[in-house]
Order: structure tokens, then C-alpha cells, then sequence
């Protein structure tokens, strides 16, 4: 009976912690606004399920952004992931689930940590206060600003993962080395493919401890195979997401990572100071000043589960586990630090690893492994209650320790030297002097910072000592307590990172200029469109512009871009580039205003290509190089086709073409030709494109840089340009067998043990 009430009271908190922090959105159906999710997630969720619903097609290609470029494969479409599965499924805007979404994956968590701290023999309470902890840590809650709600999934199973691992390599059962797989699937449904590769280094990290405390040699074989098995399925689990993204990494723009791409984003030793002072360099772009070019999240965790921490050395129950927690800490901490480190540049010579940037996500991992350790350090607390001579003693370490830290600290900033260091480096590293309103911003927060640091450190040595001297008798009130201290610890910061916003103000259901494009019943694209109307918004109308948003854009597309492309006339031209949106009056030869709405005008170009057209006028050349060299020349006039690959056709005329069928991933075209001629589609080229002429595959020639084309002969024919999504069904298809042949697994061993029980 007890168990139940405490069990309800904890389950009283979540709720109550939940309603503090999203109460808004769930009483005023306002959305929690991240940057991300308004401008990423949510239209591309926005696509998919018109894909679904209306076209009754995957999402294989999204025609909206950057001339074209696969969807599911570039990874920013969370399709296959459970939760967003069901609300594309339900067609149920994202924007309105995105708070629940949100709930779901704290809990999550909070669970996942609780059932982790569990198994490694810590008390249910102790278990709990690592379950909130790790809930109200920066990875998870400062990234909804950020709206990066891949990695917010991708983290919030860490501790789920690290469950199943443990029981994997503890019990060395083969269903747990498979679940195991499948949470790591789930990273990758997530679109967390960097977040997933960290974590599978940390079980790695897991694995060798194991090895180590490991006597039978025959036991370490067993688990050295396993584990070469739960690689292998979490890759299998995940085949539907995972062989398309690989299919398209060298399509993406981080093909050619520079080294100077993979180390940005490190995190600097210096600001390991934000772990107490989270406001010290600043947490939003205006006053951050710190070694990074921006910040938008924070990794703070609060200072309750540093200040107990010292408590995991009395532990002999959790000695080795506490030994290869501090020295993992150590090394992702070390591997954090990026650039600035000696162990990070080694995986520039790693696959997949040498694709991601930003190392100071490997705080996911250093901020459950702290978590971890600190709530071994609340086990401690509890089970050594009669200990009170180690326990007082313990606690003036932490006094002296923490007043000597306190009392530098003051004195540097009532010395001005924290002033002072803040002016020169902001000179050095944002290259100008910096306002007197951000210095004084930057200097009340770290004060606002220090005072809150004293306070909350105070109330929990406090606590402590009345703990240690029994002056509070029940366990349960000390933890939650405790609980509760570190959730206002926690909120008094990532509140920061919660905002609540009206959906229809980035999106409005209708606009004058949206309905004078509808107009045009044409396939054509619009520039500048992002300028008006924010990133991905075309998305929302069915309109196509010529630029986008995405973590991993199109290689061709981003060359073409930074190499001017995109501001000569006639390449926009050969592109279908038919509408502008300037915030000027402009007097171009062949444009013709269409109408002006609150000083932005909307010009067409009536010298436009069409989406397809035929052209006789081939050039070949040896290589990419001297096709952009050519298109951005002033003899290119929009009209040529320009191919690196060999053809042999001759005498060709212009012929002609009418589009049919114009749908995302299919185009259909009527094609009617004398001689023969070339049939160009300016969507961007991808090699999961192809064509087929009276039904009849035919070769497709990457044109001019970033479009496609096909030699039609003579007569009339029907052409049919469509997106072959093979490797996506393919994935699919392994894993529904892989998740049949899990399930065979599961009820075989069932039956074994039923068999066992009959002996």
C-alpha cells in the first residue's frame, strides 16, 4: 500500500512538472514554439501527410525547396517514428500535437533513467530522482527552443537504450541485445543519426567495462558477438530509414565535409563554467560570447546532482561502476571539446562519425553518465543514514569546497576582471566592441547566476545536514524534496527555453500574394520567397520556391548557389524561375509586374523556361567544373543543354512537349518530335530518378549541373519522369522480417521456458 501512495505522489509531481512547464499550451491550444520545428518539422510533417492523403504516395520527394530533393532520405522527415507515424496517419497537424509529442518523450526519459537506475540495484527513490533529473536537463528541455525535436527524441531514449544494453551484456540474452537494437532503430527513426552514433559509442564504452569485470573468457566471446549482432540489427531494425539516408549522404552537401564543417560547434573547456553558471557566456545569441558562432540551447542540469556527487565514493556496491563512469565523463567530456581537444580529430578518419558536426552533443552522454552517478551518490545518501560521522564529514568538504569556489568567484567580479576579460574577449572572438546594453545584460546574468547558485546550494546542504542528523525522518520527504529543489533549479532556466506561440502567425491561412501565384495553374518556381514569408513556408501552399531550409541540403543545388548560379538571370531562367518578390521597384527587360502588397512586389518573367521543354542545342564537355564555368558565362542563354556524358544522337529539332501529369515524385509529358530531340526537367538531379519513354526505360543525363534529360526520337511519344523509391521499400520490406523474425525470438524462448516448467 505504501509503494502505491508513493507511487502516486511521484506520478502527482510529473503531472504537476509537466503543467508547469507547457501548462500555457495546454490550456490556450498555443504550440511551443522551437525554430526548427516551425520551419523543419512541421512543414515537412505538413507534406508528408499530403502525400499520404491526398496523393496516396510516400513522401519520397519533396518539389517545394531547393528544385527538388529527397525527403525521407535527407533525414529531416521523422516518417517511420512511432509517434509521428500515427499523427501523418491521423492527418492530425503537427503544430497542435507538438506539446503532447513533447510530454510523451519526457516521460519517456524520466522512465527510462528510472528503469536503468533500477537495475543497477539503486533504491526506487534514488531511481526516481534520476528519472526527473535527467527530464529537466538542458539536452531535452533547452532544445525545444531550438525546435530540434529529432534530438530531442533521439536523447530521451538514451537511458532506455542503456537499460536494454545493461541487461544485455548482465544477463547476455539474446532478446535483449535485440531491444536494445530496436531503441537504437528508433534514434535513427528519429532523424537522431548523430545522437545515435554517440550513443552506440557510449555502449561500446559499456561493453569493454564488462569485458573487464568479466572472469570467463568464453562469457566475453559471447558478448563480443552479441554486440556485433545488436550493430548489425539496430541497422537492419532501421533499414526503411537508414538505406535511403546512406543512399543520399554523398548527395548532400556534407559529402565534402570540410574538416572545418566537423569541428564546428566545439565546446570550449572554458565553458564548462555554464555546468553552475549556465548564463555565464550568455544563452541566446544576442549576449552569448563565448567560442561557438551561436547558441540556442544549454546543457545545464542543474546544481543538485553536481553537489551530491562527491557521496558515490562511499559506495563499494557501485565502485566499479562509479570507476568507469568518471573515466567515461572524462573522455566524452575531453571528446566535447572538439577542435580544442586531442581525441575529437580522430574521427574525421571515421566513417559516419566524419559526417557530424557540433561535438558538444557528446554532452547527451556526459550528462547521463553525471546523472547517473549522482543518483548513485542519493543511494549512498539513503542506505549510510546511520553513518552520520561520513556523512557530516562528506558535507564539510562540500562546504569548504563550495566557499572557496563562491568566494574566487566574487572577488573576480568585484575586482572587475570578469568585466574586463569579457570586453577583450568579445573583441577577439565576435571581432567588434561590444554594446554597453549586452555587457550589462551579460554581467546581470552571471550575477543573477552566481546569487541562485548560493541560494540552491545552501537549501540543499541544508537538507542534507538535517537528513544526516535525522532531523527529517522520512526517506520519501528527503527525496522528494530534493526532487522537488532541482526541478526549480532546472526551471529557473529552461523556462528560457520555452515559448508559446499562435500557430496562424507564421502561417496564415490565406495572403494575397499566395492567392495572385495560386492564379498560375503552371508548374513554376518563386524567388525570394523565404524573405517574405519565412523558410519552408511554401511548403504550406503548394508553392515552389528556389530556396529552403534543411540540415542537409542538396550538394548540387548549395555549389550551384554559392558559385552565383542563382543571380544570373538566365540560369534562374533555365530553372523555371518565373516569379519574384522584391521590395523594390526594379525595370528589367521582359519582366512584368503583377501587383505590390505592403511594399513587396510580385514581377513575372514572361522569358521563363517551363518546367520541361525540348532543346536541339547540346553541348558536351569533360567535367562539372566546366558545366558551371559555361552556365555562368554570358553565352549561356538558358536554352542549351550542357552534359559530361557521351551521346550520339544527331539532326535534332526542338520539338515539342505539353505536361499531363505533374505530381511530386511523377511527372507525365506528351512529347512529339520530327528528328529526335532532348527533353529537359529542371528538377534537381538525384540518381533514385528515372524515365521511361513509351513505357520503356530510357538513360537520364544530369544537365546543366543540377537538372535532368532524356533523348526522345522521332514520332510522338508519352515521357514519364518518376522518382523510383526503391531503397525505401526495400528497407521496409527487411524491417518487417527482421521485426517477424524478433518476435519468433521472443515466443521461441517463451516456449522454451514453458517446456522447462513441464520437466
Amino acid at each position: 500500500m505504501k509503494n502505491k501512495k508513493e507511487n502516486l505522489i511521484i506520478l502527482i509531481f510529473f503531472l504537476i512538472f509537466v503543467f508547469v512547464l507547457f501548462g500555457e499550451s495546454i490550456i490556450t491550444g498555443k504550440m511551443v514554439f522551437g525554430h526548427d520545428a516551425v520551419n523543419i518539422y512541421m512543414a515537412f510533417t505538413h507534406f508528408a501527410q499530403q502525400m499520404i492523403h491526398k496523393y496516396h504516395s510516400l513522401p519520397s520527394w519533396i518539389r517545394e525547396i531547393y528544385f527538388g530533393m529527397p525527403m525521407i532520405a535527407s533525414s529531416s522527415l521523422l516518417f517511420f517514428y512511432p509517434t509521428d507515424l500515427i499523427f501523418i496517419l491521423l492527418n492530425i497537424p503537427y503544430h497542435k500535437v507538438y506539446t503532447f509529442d513533447l510530454i510523451i518523450h519526457l516521460f519517456i526519459a524520466f522512465l527510462g533513467m528510472h528503469l536503468y537506475l533500477r537495475k543497477i540495484n539503486l533504491a526506487k527513490l534514488s531511481s526516481y530522482f534520476g528519472g526527473f533529473a535527467v527530464m529537466m536537463s538542458g539536452f531535452i528541455l533547452s532544445y525545444i527552443y531550438a525546435g530540434h525535436i529529432n534530438n530531442i527524441k533521439a536523447g530521451a531514449l538514451i537511458p532506455f537504450a542503456f537499460y536494454f544494453a545493461h541487461r544485455s551484456f548482465n544477463e547476455k540474452k539474446l532478446k535483449y541485445f535485440l531491444l536494445t537494437s530496436l531503441v537504437l532503430a528508433l534514434q535513427i527513426f528519429a532523424t537522431g543519426m548523430q545522437i545515435m552514433a554517440y550513443t552506440m559509442l557510449g555502449i561500446l564504452f559499456y561493453l569493454i567495462y564488462f569485458l573487464v569485470i568479466e572472469n570467463d573468457s568464453k562469457e566475453k566471446t559471447k558478448l563480443i558477438f552479441y554486440f556485433i549482432i545488436l550493430c548489425l540489427f539496430s541497422l537492419l531494425f532501421s533499414a526503411m530509414q537508414f538505406l535511403p539516408s546512406l543512399n543520399y549522404t554523398n548527395y548532400s552537401w556534407r559529402g565534402d565535409f570540410s574538416y572545418n564543417d566537423f569541428v564546428s560547434w566545439s565546446f570550449h573547456p572554458f565553458e564548462l563554467i555554464t555546468f553552475l553558471l549556465p548564463d555565464f557566456f550568455g544563452l541566446y545569441n544576442e549576449t552569448y560570447w563565448g567560442y561557438m558562432p551561436f547558441v540556442l540551447t544549454t546543457y545545464y542540469f542543474g546544481i543538485t546532482a553536481f553537489l551530491i556527487l562527491p557521496f558515490f565514493t562511499f559506495s563499494k556496491e557501485h565502485k566499479k561502476l562509479s570507476l568507469f563512469l568518471i573515466i567515461s565523463i572524462v573522455i566524452f567530456t575531453i571528446l566535447s571539446f572538439g577542435k580544442y581537444g586531442l581525441l575529437y580529430s580522430l574521427f574525421y578518419y571515421v566513417p559516419v562519425f566524419n559526417q557530424f558536426r557540433n561535438p558538444s552533443r557528446f554532452f547527451y552522454l556526459v550528462t547521463f553518465f553525471i546523472i547517473v552517478l549522482s543518483s548513485i551518490g542519493v543511494d549512498v545518501i539513503i542506505k549510510s543514514r546511520d553513518e552520520k560521522i561520513y556523512l557530516i564529514k562528506r558535507l564539510k568538504w562540500i562546504v569548504y569546497s563550495l566557499t572557496g569556489f563562491t568566494g574566487i568567484f566574487i572577488m573576480l567580479f568585484l575586482s572587475g576582471s570578469i568585466k574586463s576579460s569579457i570586453i577583450s574577449s568579445y573583441l577577439k572572438l565576435k571581432g567588434n566592441n561590444i554594446d554597453i546594453l549586452i555587457l550589462d545584460k551579460i554581467l546581470n546574468g552571471i550575477k543573477y547566476d552566481l546569487l541562485f547558485f548560493i541560494i540552491f546550494s545552501v537549501i540543499v546542504l541544508i537538507l542534507l545536514f538535517l537528513f544526516a542528523k535525522n532531523k527529517i525522518k522520512s526517506v520519501f520527504i528527503f527525496v522528494l524534496i530534493l526532487i522537488f529543489i532541482n526541478f526549480l533549479d532546472g526551471y529557473r532556466i529552461q523556462r528560457k527555453f520555452i515559448k508559446f506561440e499562435e500557430f496562424d502567425k507564421f502561417v496564415p491561412a490565406t495572403h494575397q500574394i499566395i492567392e495572385e501565384l495560386k492564379k498560375d495553374k503552371e508548374p513554376y518556381r518563386v524567388m525570394n520567397f523565404e524573405q517574405v514569408f519565412g523558410p519552408n513556408r511554401g511548403i504550406y501552399y503548394g508553392i515552389e520556391s528556389t530556396g529552403g531550409l534543411h540540415g542537409l541540403a542538396p550538394k548540387l543545388y548549395m555549389e550551384l548557389l554559392q558559385n552565383g548560379g542563382l543571380n544570373r538571370l538566365n540560369v534562374n531562367r533555365f530553372f523555371n524561375v518565373k516569379y519574384y518578390l522584391i521590395d523594390r521597384e526594379i525595370n528589367i527587360p521582359d519582366f512584368v509586374k503583377i501587383a505590390s502588397f505592403n511594399n513587396i512586389n510580385l514581377y513575372k518573367d514572361t522569358k521563363v523556361q517551363q518546367r520541361l521543354f525540348t532543346s536541339n542545342k547540346v553541348i558536351k564537355v569533360n567535367n562539372d567544373k566546366m558545366v558551371m564555368q559555361m552556365m555562368l558565362s554570358d553565352l549561356f542563354t538558358g536554352k542549351e543543354i550542357i552534359l559530361t556524358d557521351d551521346f550520339k544522337e544527331q539532326n535534332m529539332d526542338e520539338g515539342k512537349v505539353i505536361i499531363k501529369k505533374y505530381l511530386p515524385n511523377k511527372i507525365q509529358a506528351d512529347v512529339e518530335t520530327k528528328n529526335g530531340t532532348f527533353v529537359i526537367n529542371s528538377t534537381s538531379y538525384y540518381k533514385n530518378w528515372k524515365v521511361l519513354v513509351d513505357g520503356k526505360a530510357y538513360k537520364l543525363y544530369k544537365a546543366n549541373y543540377n537538372a535532368m534529360a532524356v533523348y526522345v526520337p522521332a514520332g510522338i511519344h508519352s515521357v514519364v519522369f518518376y522518382y523510383d523509391a526503391f531503397d525505401i521499400y526495400l528497407g521496409i520490406f527487411i524491417g518487417l522480417v527482421v521485426i517477424i523474425f524478433f518476435i519468433v525470438i521472443l515466443l521461441f524462448k517463451k516456449d522454451m521456458c514453458y517446456n522447462k516448467k513441464e520437466v
